[in-house]
């Protein structure tokens, strides 16, 4: 076997190994201090804190293949705004949505990073041409929050 020096970690060796394999594919380091890129801080007082944005929306047909090409595209677009870490999206599968039936959550640098994706160009165009020809025609089909995540494991608290 290749890896023959992890089976002394026991059967779980292997699994770590893939494990680690994924969180750096995915931008992670094996150090101890997470990856900037997968790390969202903003100050308040002397905390650093996680800034997350969650959208919920109504769309007509959450589920059709369409809607989810377009909000894959959406979340393409809006990772290339400078201050936002990250950005993804999907479907509920619940029935607890109380009509809102897809969400969209982007995690940003700082509060200031996620004033300037409010205005700017490439998140105006993922909302006039990925999100907002899908939505439903009732009434409030887009419910938005901002917050400052104060569980976050790299949250100083």
């Amino acid at each position: 076997m290749k890896h023959e020096h992890y089976r002394r970690w026991g059967p779980g060796g292997m699994a770590l190994l893939c494990l680690v394999a994924i969180w750096t594919t995915l931008g992670g380091t094996v150090q101890n201090q997470p990856s900037q890129r997968l790390r969202a801080k903003t100050t308040i007082g002397a905390a650093e804190m996680t800034v997350i944005h969650i959208v919920l929306l109504k769309f007509a047909s959450p589920n059709d293949s369409k809607v989810a090409a377009s909000m894959k595209k959406a979340c393409e677009i809006i990772r290339t705004i400078p201050g936002v870490i990250s950005a993804s999206a999907g479907p509920n599968y619940t029935q607890r949505g109380k009509g809102y039936n897809f969400a969209l959550v982007v995690t940003f640098e700082s509060k200031e990073s996620e004033a300037k994706y409010q205005t700017h160009e490439e998140h105006v165009r993922a909302k006039k041409e990925c999100i907002a020809p899908h939505l439903s025609k009732e009434a409030d089909p887009v419910l938005a929050l901002d917050y400052v995540d104060l569980a976050a494991p790299s949250s100083k608290v």
